[in-house]
């Protein structure tokens, strides 16, 4: 099963990229400087709103709740991306610094993410297992590097990770969908 589609060009990068690093310059401290959720339940929370934490607390369940555009970004190239992919929610910015990896998690049934790569570099990578990591076991690890200014589908309900042994940060913007 292939769990990363590519979709098609995404040809404003570069604005994308500059309309990032402006958000981060422009509101510092940032409660995760890491994940920058652009969606909440509503157009003023925090830019920490979407956090798996935040929804146990507010006894939010449903991710598809997280999607109301931060008012700050209404009429912005992530507003036009946001409406250009009406079946996505929970939209976020999410960064794995340079020597950083994610731990080896699965998302669920049915779950299905789009990546859209803002900052890349040759040495990052999403990583497939076929099956659970338990001592001892052997798997086989299908890795795939997704370069900025692409649009990408992702199956994240098996088991995944995604590493950086780059020397540049590798930031992504991902919204969510299910299928069950």
């Amino acid at each position: 099963m292939e769990q990363v589609t590519y979709l098609h060009n995404f040809d404003r990068i570069n604005e994308l990229q500059d309309a990032l690093f402006n958000l981060i310059s422009e509101n510092k401290p940032l409660p995760d400087p890491n994940r920058i959720c652009i969606q909440g339940l509503t157009d003023n929370e925090s830019w920490d709103n979407n956090s798996k934490t935040n929804m146990r607390i507010r006894g939010i369940r449903n991710e598809r709740h997280y999607a109301v555009l931060h008012k700050s970004l209404v009429g912005t190239i992530f507003d036009d991306i946001v409406q250009a992919y009406p079946q996505y929610y929970r939209w976020r910015l999410l960064n794995i610094p340079t020597g950083w990896n994610y731990p080896i998690h699965n998302d669920g049934p049915g779950n299905k993410r789009i990546h859209i790569p803002v900052t890349a570099n040759s040495e990052c990578f999403l990583c497939f297992y076929d099956k659970p990591v338990t001592d001892g076991s052997v798997n086989t690890i299908q890795n795939y590097n997704l370069e900025a200014g692409k649009v990408y589908e992702i199956d994240s309900s098996g088991w995944h990770t995604a590493v950086n042994w780059g020397e540049q940060d590798r930031w992504h913007l991902i919204g969510i969908r299910t299928e069950i």
